[in-house]
C-alpha cells in the first residue's frame, strides 16, 4: 500500500469508492441525454430535461470511476504531502466543476414548464448548493494546510472525504416523494431516466 494512501486513511479512498457506488448505474449502463426529444426551440419537455439531468449525473459517476483509479495510482508516485495535496485539490476542483454544470440544469429557464418542476427544483437546488459549498470549503482547507504538518493534512483530508460523499443527492431525483405534486409526464420521465441513480 502506498504510504500516502495510508496517511490519508479511509477518509478519501473509501469515500471515492462510496461516491461511485452511490451514483452507479444498473441496467445497460447507458448515459447521457435522452435522444428521444420532443421539445421545440422554445419548449423543454419533461422527458428531455430528465434525460439531460440524470444523464449528466451518470456521466459524472462514470468519470469519477475512472478518476478514482488514477487518483489511487497517482498516490503511489508522490514524494510528499505537497504532491498529495495538489492531486487531491485538483480532483475536488474537477468534481466541483462537473457538478456546477449539472446544477445549471436546475435553473428555472432550464426546466420544463409543467406542474411540479418548481417544487422539484426547490427540493434539489439547495442540496446541490450545500454540496458544492462543502466541496469548496474542503478544497480551501486543503489548500491552506502547511506541507510540513501531516496531522493537519489528515484532518483536512477527512473533511474532504466527507464533503465528496453523495448520499444526500442520489435518492432525491426519482420523483417518488408523495408530497410533491408532479405532472404525470415529469414523474414518468424521472422514473424512466433517474430510477437507477441510487445504485
Amino acid at each position: 500500500m502506498s504510504p500516502w494512501r495510508a496517511l490519508l486513511g479511509a477518509s478519501m479512498t473509501v469515500t471515492l469508492l462510496a461516491f461511485v457506488g452511490a451514483c452507479s448505474v444498473s441496467g445497460d449502463g447507458s448515459a447521457g441525454p435522452s435522444t428521444n426529444r420532443e421539445e421545440t426551440p422554445h419548449r423543454i419537455t419533461p422527458d428531455s430535461w430528465a434525460g439531460d439531468f440524470c444523464g449528466s449525473m451518470r456521466d459524472v459517476a462514470q468519470d469519477l470511476d475512472k478518476e478514482k483509479a488514477s487518483f489511487d495510482e497517482n498516490l503511489k508516485k508522490v514524494s510528499g504531502i505537497g504532491d498529495v495535496k495538489r492531486i487531491t485539490v485538483r480532483f475536488i476542483d474537477r468534481l466541483g466543476g462537473r457538478f456546477k454544470q449539472v446544477r445549471k440544469l436546475l435553473e428555472p429557464t432550464a426546466m420544463p414548464d409543467v406542474e411540479g418542476a418548481k417544487a422539484l427544483r426547490d427540493k434539489l437546488a439547495p442540496l446541490f448548493d450545500t454540496y458544492l459549498a462543502k466541496l469548496e470549503a474542503a478544497q480551501k482547507r486543503l489548500e491552506a494546510v502547511p506541507e510540513d504538518d501531516p496531522k493537519a493534512f489528515v484532518a483536512a483530508a477527512e473533511e474532504a472525504g466527507a464533503a465528496i460523499s453523495l448520499n444526500s443527492l442520489g435518492g432525491s431525483v426519482t420523483g417518488d416523494d408523495p408530497d410533491l405534486k408532479i405532472d404525470p409526464a415529469l414523474r414518468r420521465a424521472l422514473k424512466d431516466h433517474c430510477a437507477n441513480l441510487g445504485g
